[in-house]
C-alpha cells in the first residue's frame, strides 16, 4: 500500500500564462517514480507516492521557485510535515527578503492588474516612472489650494488623493510586474528606490503649501528620507530591510490620503489648512518615533551578530 503525501504551493500560473508544460513533464522525473502533477484551479499540486521521499528537499524547492518566478505568483506555501521550509537554493537570494510585507500584493485583483501589466510588456522601470508624475499630480493639487483659489476646494484635495493612491499602486506593479512578472533589469533596483524618494519629498511639501507651513511639508519629506535611509543601510550591514513602523511609507500615505479626504469635505470651522497641518505633525512624530526603532533594531542587530 502506497503512502500518499501532499504538496501544495499556490502558484498563480493565470495571470502571467498558462499553466506550464514544463511543470507537468519535469517535476514527476525529479520527484521520482509515479508521480503525478495537477494543476486543480491555477494552485500547483504534486501528488506522489513513497518515492517522494526519496528526492531532495532542496532540489524540490529550487524547481518550484523556478517555475514560480517563470510562470506565476508564488501566495504561498503549506507544507507536509516532513519537508522543510520553502525557499530558494543556497547562494540565491529570496526576492521576498528586500520587500515590503503588502497585504495588497496577494489580492485578486492586484494578480490580475500585473498580468495585464506584464502581458502588455510594460517596463516596470516606466511603472517606477509614473509613480512620480502621479505625485506631482498629487503635490501640485494640494499646494494648488494655497494659490489657486478659483477651482473648488473638494476638487482639490480629492485630486490630491488621487494622486497618492495612484502612486501607491505604481508602487505596488513595479515590484510585482519586475518579480512575479519575471521583468526584472538590472537597473530595477536603482528605479525600485530613487523615484519612490523624489514622490514622498513632492507629496510632503506640497502638503506643507496646503498647510501654509512649506517649511513643515520640507521637514516631514526629509524625516520620510531619513527612515528610507535607515531601511537601506540596514540592508547593507544586514542583508534584512527593516520595514517597521508606526510611520513607514504606506502609514505616511494612509494618514495623508485620510488628511486630503476630510479636507475635500472640511466644514467651515475646520479649515483644510489646519486638517493638512495636523496630518503632516502626526507624520513627523510617528516618522520619529520609527526612525528610533529602526537605529534600535539595527543595534540589536549588529550585537547579535558581533
Amino acid at each position: 500500500m502506497s503512502q500518499v503525501l501532499h504538496l501544495f504551493c499556490y502558484l498563480t500560473f493565470s495571470p502571467f500564462g498558462p499553466p506550464s508544460e514544463v511543470s507537468r513533464a519535469a517535476l514527476p522525473g525529479r520527484l521520482g517514480p509515479g508521480c503525478t502533477v495537477e494543476l486543480p484551479n491555477g494552485g500547483l499540486r504534486l501528488r506522489a507516492g513513497v518515492g517522494l521521499r526519496q528526492c531532495l528537499a532542496s532540489e524540490i524547492s529550487t524547481l518550484i521557485f523556478s517555475n514560480s518566478r517563470e510562470y506565476g505568483c508564488l501566495h504561498g506555501v503549506a507544507k507536509t510535515g516532513w519537508l522543510p521550509s520553502m525557499k530558494p537554493h543556497d547562494g540565491e537570494p529570496a526576492d521576498t527578503a528586500s520587500r515590503r510585507p503588502l497585504k495588497s500584493r496577494s489580492t485578486a485583483w492586484a494578480a490580475a492588474l500585473a498580468g495585464f501589466l506584464t502581458r502588455a510588456r510594460v517596463p516596470p522601470n516606466t511603472i517606477s516612472a509614473a509613480s512620480v508624475v502621479f505625485a506631482m499630480l498629487g503635490a501640485a493639487a494640494m499646494a494648488g489650494f494655497s494659490v489657486c483659489l478659483s477651482l473648488p476646494q473638494w476638487l482639490l484635495f480629492l485630486v490630491g488623493a488621487a494622486g497618492i493612491q495612484l502612486r501607491l499602486l505604481c508602487n505596488l506593479m513595479d515590484g510585482m510586474v519586475a518579480v512575479e512578472g519575471n521583468r526584472k533589469s538590472p537597473t530595477g533596483e536603482l528605479w525600485n528606490e530613487i523615484p519612490d524618494r523624489f514622490a514622498d519629498v513632492l507629496l510632503l511639501v506640497g502638503a506643507g503649501f496646503a498647510a501654509g507651513s512649506p517649511l513643515l511639508g520640507a521637514v516631514a519629506g526629509l524625516g520620510a528620507l531619513l527612515t528610507a535611509y535607515l531601511r537601506a543601510f540596514s540592508a547593507s550591514l544586514t542583508r534584512r530591510q527593516d520595514f517597521c513602523g508606526p510611520m513607514a511609507k504606506p502609514h505616511r500615505m494612509a494618514a495623508l490620503t485620510a488628511a486630503c479626504l476630510l479636507s475635500a469635505v472640511a466644514p467651515s470651522w475646520a479649515p483644510p489648512s489646519l486638517i493638512i497641518a495636523v496630518a503632516l505633525w502626526i507624520i513627523l512624530a510617528g516618522v520619529a518615533v520609527t526612525s528610533v526603532r529602526r537605529i534600535s533594531h539595527l543595534s540589536h542587530s549588529l550585537r547579535a551578530g558581533a
